[in-house]
């Protein structure tokens, strides 16, 4: 048996994040995002204390077009047993960056992002852009003002800040 192989192990939730059959995420009162928040932020400690999950995946998917199978407004989790390569090789390269130039890539990226046309959202927690080369559309990244790694650590004004 190859040392490649891993034990398919692991979880997917699909979670439900409104009442309401059809509500769009623009039009969400920021109470139940904040629920919701919650929500992933225990789903995340729950997985995370598993011996077996090295990579926790939230996501949302909305609208036919960007692969949302289920009409009903929904996000997924997926926890595995490991770190997938591209976020290995990720977290590498912004700890050589770290190494070699004593600062933080993402507070160079907040800086630069700020001031640019790609910018989309920021408050006292948290900026919103469009990343310089998306993958795909309509791509955007949410990154947190104080340096932190997980969403765990949020406190209450962080979480309502996020939402």
């Amino acid at each position: 048996m190859s040392s490649n192989l891993i034990n398919a192990i692991g979880h997917h939730e699909v979670i439900v994040e409104s009442p309401k059959h059809n509500e769009d995420p623009s039009s969400t009162k920021i109470n139940q995002l904040i629920n919701l928040i919650n929500v992933y932020i225990d789903r995340l400690v729950t997985f995370s204390s598993k011996p077996y999950v090295k990579y926790v995946s939230i996501f949302r998917n909305y609208g036919r077009e960007a692969g949302a199978s289920l009409t009903h407004a929904h996000s997924q989790i997926v926890a595995i047993p490991f770190v997938p390569l591209i976020l290995e090789e990720e977290i590498d390269a912004c700890q050589k960056i770290y190494n070699k130039n004593k600062k933080c890539i993402f507070c160079d990226i907040i800086k630069k992002e700020t001031l640019s046309p790609r910018l989309i959202f920021q408050n006292d927690c948290f900026i919103v852009f469009a990343p310089f080369a998306s993958i795909q559309p309509l791509d955007f990244w949410i990154i947190p003002k104080r340096h932190d790694n997980t969403i765990i650590n949020l406190i209450k004004h962080e979480i309502k800040n996020f939402a």
